[in-house]
């Protein structure tokens, strides 16, 4: 019984002290521009650019905590600097087509400080079977 009280002591002291790199700031609003993409048509092994724009709507700087793509063929890139209210900002998305087929439909999770938190973005596309 002991040993479990430390435990949930050191636990509850770890978490409250809990080093956190991210700006504290209270939530905002965001506005998604273009939050579903069409790339058109790409030849397979081609790498493809989709961004995705946005507008901080808020009063509070916007933050970005995540940007996570929901498979490995999709490298995410963004500014990982607040987003101050009423400026606008973009998330960039290189997908890979190496091993993908006919229609693809992709999606990238975005965190940030806002209610909700969680955005998700969708891009698609056709992609070519090379020869």
């Amino acid at each position: 019984m002991r040993n479990l009280l430390f435990v949930l002591i050191a636990a509850i002291v770890f978490f409250a002290c809990k080093n956190n790199d991210t700006v504290k700031t209270g939530l905002t609003s965001i506005q998604w521009i273009d939050s579903i993409k069409n790339f058109g048509e790409a030849s397979e092994g081609e790498k493809v650019n989709i961004t995705h724009s946005f507008k901080n709507t808020g009063t509070e700087p916007l933050i970005i905590q995540e940007v996570k793509p929901a498979c490995g063929c999709t490298a995410p890139e963004y500014d990982k600097a607040p987003i101050l209210p009423g400026q606008t900002g973009q998330i960039t998305s290189t997908f890979d087509t190496k091993n993908q087929e006919e229609m693809v439909y992709k999606t990238v999770r975005v965190i940030t400080n806002t209610k909700p938190a969680q955005h998700i973005l969708i891009f698609e596309g056709t992609i070519k079977k090379a020869n």
